[in-house]
Order: structure tokens, then C-alpha cells, then sequence
């Protein structure tokens, strides 16, 4: 199974290629949003099959993020449908509770 880290000083979509029967674990680490000061906390994601009307509809996740090493948030993808793009919203509480978040693109070949 992949484990896949996103750039954390990217401002773009982080896009990532896949098959419908790869098991992925996206991560994102936040070190950079934190400036040194705690960990992140309350990790939550929201998956959603992205349409070609522009309406994002919402899929639900089998597994919870994690958080692992202390600032890497990971999400695991599974059961993905061959043909479509997906958007995964990673979102956390960081220093001074402070709601960050990042987006990943994932299409499935």
C-alpha cells in the first residue's frame, strides 16, 4: 500500500494517480503550519466524487485519519471507482486552535 506525502508548502491540489483496487494512505504534514508550537489535533477529512457539473458529491470513508510521527495526518482510500476524480479535505486544529487545511486530487485509472 502506498503512503503518499503531500508537499506541505505547496498552495496547489496535490494530484495523485491511482487504480481502483490500489489500498492508498495520503498524508499530509502539517510541520510547517504549526511554527514549531504543538501538534495537530482533531483531524477530520471529507472525500467527494467530483462531477462533471461541478458539484462535489460526498463519499463516505471507511477508515478516520490518523495522526502518526506527531504531525503527519494520514487518511487511507479504498474502494475507489475506476473512471472517476475524487477531492480528499484534510482539515486539523493547529496552535491557538486555528483550523487549517489542505486538499488532495486523486484520480482513479
Amino acid at each position: 500500500m502506498p503512503f503518499i506525502a503531500k508537499d506541505p508548502t505547496s498552495t496547489e491540489p496535490f494530484s495523485y494517480t491511482t487504480t481502483s483496487d490500489e489500498d492508498v494512505v495520503l498524508s499530509f504534514d502539517t510541520t510547517p503550519l504549526l511554527a514549531g508550537a504543538g501538534a495537530p489535533t482533531v483531524p477530520l477529512a471529507a472525500l467527494a466524487r467530483v462531477v462533471d457539473n461541478g458539484t462535489d458529491v460526498p463519499v463516505t470513508l471507511t477508515d478516520a485519519p490518523t495522526i502518526a510521527g506527531g504531525n503527519l495526518i494520514g487518511q487511507r482510500l479504498r474502494n475507489l471507482t475506476a473512471g472517476e476524480t475524487y477531492k480528499l479535505r484534510i482539515t486539523f486544529l493547529a496552535s491557538g486552535n486555528r483550523r487549517a487545511m489542505t486538499t488532495y486530487v486523486v484520480v482513479v485509472e
